[in-house]
């Protein structure tokens, strides 16, 4: 069974602290404010349009995952529970060995490498769930991301569409050692719920 996902708090290399843990639906009205707060371009670059806030429908996709197989990540200032939201990144399954993804960092808190530290939760999740093939479409004019995603391994491509660029990186399948180690954990575990055998000795 997949693990779900723990949160973790970080520093980043200006001094501030984040916690990144999956988004709740409770979350709902920190995401919209954190939107809303998004500079135009940066609302932009996330939602590949001008958006100034989410509908409800968007709301419920970005806080409440339907399957645990996908991922909704915030970051909150401070490394605590209680800040605002300052980053999101999540990813949906297309089908079981492909997911698409998106991230956004608030521009105050670009150029630390959260974007990057998402990205790799992402990616070690969505390795973890069975998923093969990750990928998501990044505006042309958006250097930074393209950038980011480069830097993550990913391969890009011009799209249909001449204002976007696909990104996409095939993702390694889980190694047998991992799976072997799941096996003997759980033998192990089943070993220390049977009943204590004592053995004795004539003497």
């Amino acid at each position: 069974m997949l693990a779900a996902f723990s949160a973790r708090s970080a520093r980043l290399p200006d001094g501030r602290a984040v916690l990144v843990r999956a988004a709740r639906p409770a979350d709902a009205p920190a995401v919209q404010t954190f939107v809303r707060w998004l500079s135009p371009l940066a609302r932009r670059r996330r939602f590949l349009g001008a958006v100034s806030e989410l509908s409800p429908a968007q709301l419920d996709r970005l806080t409440r995952v339907q399957d645990p197989r996908d991922l909704s990540l915030v970051a909150l200032a401070g490394g605590a529970e209680g800040g605002p939201i300052v980053a999101m990144a999540q990813y949906v399954r297309d089908d079981p060995a492909s997911a698409e993804f998106a991230l956004v960092v608030a521009d105050a808190w670009q150029g630390q490498g959260l974007g990057m530290r998402l990205l790799e939760r992402l990616l070690a999740h969505a390795g973890a769930a069975g998923v093969r093939k990750m990928s998501g479409f990044v505006l042309a004019d958006n250097v930074p991301m393209r950038a980011l995603a480069a830097r993550s391994g990913f391969d890009s491509a011009p799209d249909r569409d001449p204002e976007l660029v696909r990104v996409e990186r095939r993702l390694a399948p889980q190694p047998p050692a991992n799976r072997f180690a799941e096996r003997v954990r759980r033998l192990v575990a089943s070993l220390c719920a049977l009943p204590a055998i004592t053995l004795g000795a004539r003497g």
